[in-house]
């Protein structure tokens, strides 16, 4: 949620459909000059073992070098605390920043970034990355470094078997480690014309779905893709980390979202709007959410058709009855089209064929 340029976290109940902000002052206007703690938080990651209590970083200058700062944030207690900021002064330090990863057994894990400014031999700036891998003691509020040379953009996207699940950008590879962090093994490897779009962990089957997307559907150059060899994948890795292709109905999956009974799904279907610097302003969509059976993936069927009204750009999610849509517009026209989000939510159900609007803006 944004409010005069700053952000804050906000939430939606699932019951009601009403929006709640993270704040819990009632006469907070949460606004840029309003004093609001909750203002400029990132990385919000949620307690293991106690519900009322998540973890966030927010940002600041000193002395010329952006640090840091962890928060704890207590719900039942509407309190908001720093708990850790480092205190490095390095020669040409530039920035730090954290990627908040988890928190298991009282302590806080974390991929610690380094960025140094320094001038190369041809008198220009260029800037250097360094990442370290840490826990923070929640009780003592004691640092450890656990990997003093992690690898650049490797990032985690889950946890599941009591493992830790990461994927590297340079290698284009899922893998797991423990939870010491010393075991490198390889789950899934993919092409470098192909990401990791989405990542699914159901802890009722112990299972992981993972969809590997050819990344020029998600802007492409040009509306027909006939010309392209597209295999877009679905995978699913059980406990035993045995890795099987799960069958769809079509490879120009564009989206995926698991549910208990379903697997939810966009295809590339594209209406063209018009065109930005040469380029298709598309809804790859066709504003259309299929779902197959889990037990049986290959014949889909038409849950979802926003006929054009309801533009959401592939940015869904499917609780119970309930679909969530974020609502795009579309403006101009020839060669200065575009599209943008307007802040308001979509909650269509689809059991009893009702829509709700929620605002953030």
């Amino acid at each position: 949620y944004y409010t005069l340029g700053d952000p804050i976290y906000a939430y939606i109940s699932g019951q009601t459909g009403e929006k709640h902000f993270i704040c819990p002052d009632p006469l907070c206007t949460h606004g840029a000059y309003s004093g609001c703690q909750y203002l400029n938080l990132g990385n919000l990651t949620f307690s293991s073992s106690d519900t009322s209590l998540m973890y966030a970083t927010r940002s600041a200058v000193e002395d010329g070098v952006f640090y840091p700062t962890v928060y704890e944030i207590n719900n039942s207690a509407a309190t908001i605390t720093p708990i850790y900021k480092p205190d490095d002064k390095s020669e040409g330090l530039d920035m730090i920043y954290f990627n908040l990863m988890f928190e298991k057994d009282g302590k806080l894990y974390f991929i610690y970034n380094s960025q140094y400014e320094y001038v190369n031999e041809n008198g220009e700036t260029e800037y250097d990355e360094k990442a370290k891998l840490m826990s923070l003691d929640l009780k003592t509020k004691e640092t450890e470094v656990i990997d003093g040379n992690f690898p650049e953009f490797t990032y985690m996207v889950g946890r599941a078997w009591d493992k830790v699940l990461l994927f590297d950008q340079h290698t284009y590879e899922l893998y797991y480690t423990d939870m010491n962090f010393k075991s490198h093994v390889s789950l899934l490897k993919y092409d470098d014309d192909y990401y990791l779009k989405n990542l699914y962990y159901d802890k009722n089957t112990d299972e992981l779905y993972a969809f590997i997307m050819y990344s020029e559907l998600a802007y492409p150059e040009k509306m027909d893709m006939s010309d392209k060899d597209i295999h877009c994948k679905v995978y699913k890795i059980d406990k035993d980390f045995n890795l099987t292709e799960i069958p769809m109905p079509s490879e120009m999956v564009t989206s995926i979202q698991l549910a208990k009974d379903y697997i939810y799904y966009t295809v590339y279907d594209p209406i063209q709007y018009g065109t930005r610097k040469g380029r298709p302003v598309l809804d790859t969509t066709g504003g259309k959410i299929y779902r197959v059976p889990r037990d049986n993936t290959t014949e889909g069927e038409l849950f979802f058709d926003g006929k054009g009204e309801l533009i959401f750009r592939g940015s869904y999610c499917v609780v119970g009855d309930n679909l969530y849509l974020r609502y795009y517009k579309y403006k101009g026209v020839a060669d200065d089209a575009s599209c943008y989000y307007t802040g308001s939510i979509a909650r269509v159900n689809v059991k009893e064929n009702t829509l709700k609007w929620i605002n953030l803006y």
